[in-house]
């Protein structure tokens, strides 16, 4: 049971049957999570005409849009807010538009930015780093909103990481990895992999030369280290690492803080944690997955 009223976005006045403005609820006899006047920013109209059928209910026309700035792209909620988070980290003015349109029943999203004369001798470069910048955060609301299919067989563990280092290793040279144990579990070896290219770009980018990995299997846990040698990060800096956008003042690389964040959620998507701490030598990062199977470990 529910009141439902019409308001003026702008003012909140409730307005006359009829009008067109925003829908709030009020609840009447929900208990632990009441709500009070709560906003939905839809826009639509009420009306209590005697409908044809016999009901008297109140009836709602179907929403004309919204009251706030939220974007809809393939699913995916987005708020121009968060872009410009995004161009404000990169160094661009908060001057930018942007296009939406739809092609072939696709959603196409375009963001047109305005650049300074300093950056503009370096303008195609900053672009595609922005267009994958952009498409990062698209892919983390995704995936946070279990917007991809996870398929889950059994994988070795230790042949994803070596994929994933034989991709990015001629981009740092002098940097050694090193991997200890096989592991057979039962994970998304495509997302997976993502998540360990992710910390291993990371750990590239902090370590002075060496990154050590081991990996441990037992019928309950799946556990993995990741150890680089780079000193480690200020402990203020700990709590913060997988949060989106975060970098902390001795960041090294061009990155902007998505990558942790989406090895987080694909970590999650898994049932599992990971935790970051400073070990003797660098950053250490651990993640623990349950086992969902009783396969035994490659031997």
């Amino acid at each position: 049971h529910f009141i439902a009223e019409i308001i003026d976005p702008d003012t909140g006045e409730v307005l006359p049957e009829g009008t067109k403005g925003e829908l709030v609820f009020t609840s009447l006899t929900k208990q632990a999570f009441p709500l009070l006047r709560y906003r939905t920013r839809d826009i639509c109209v009420l009306s209590r005409e005697k409908c044809s059928c016999g009901r008297t209910f109140i009836k709602m026309a179907k929403p004309m849009g919204r009251s706030d700035d939220m974007l809809i792209i393939r699913g995916v909620n987005v708020f121009p807010s968060q872009i410009e988070t995004v161009l404000l980290n990169e160094g661009y003015t908060p001057n930018y538009q942007i296009v939406l349109d739809r092609e072939r029943n696709n959603d196409t999203f375009d963001v047109y930015v305005e650049v300074s004369a300093d950056q503009f001798s370096d303008l195609m470069s900053q672009i595609q780093r922005m267009e994958t910048l952009i498409q990062a955060l698209l892919r983390l609301e995704r995936l946070c909103a279990d917007g991809y299919p996870f398929t889950f067989s059994q994988a070795d563990v230790k042949t994803i990481i070596a994929d994933q280092w034989q991709s990015i290793a001629p981009l740092f040279p002098g940097k050694n990895l090193t991997v200890t144990g096989s592991p057979i579990i039962r994970c998304d070896e495509q997302w997976l992999g993502e998540a360990f290219l992710n910390l291993l770009k990371n750990a590239c980018e902090h370590c002075r030369s060496n990154i050590q990995i081991s990996l441990e299997r037992t019928e309950a846990v799946f556990f993995c280290q990741i150890q680089d040698d780079g000193g480690g990060v200020s402990p203020a800096d700990l709590p913060r690492l997988f949060d989106r956008f975060y970098r902390s003042e001795n960041q090294k690389g061009n990155g902007v803080g998505i990558g942790l964040a989406i090895v987080r959620e694909i970590i999650t998507r898994h049932h599992g944690t990971i935790t970051a701490e400073n070990g003797e030598k660098g950053l250490r990062m651990t993640i623990s997955m349950p086992m969902l199977d009783r396969n035994l470990t490659k031997s």
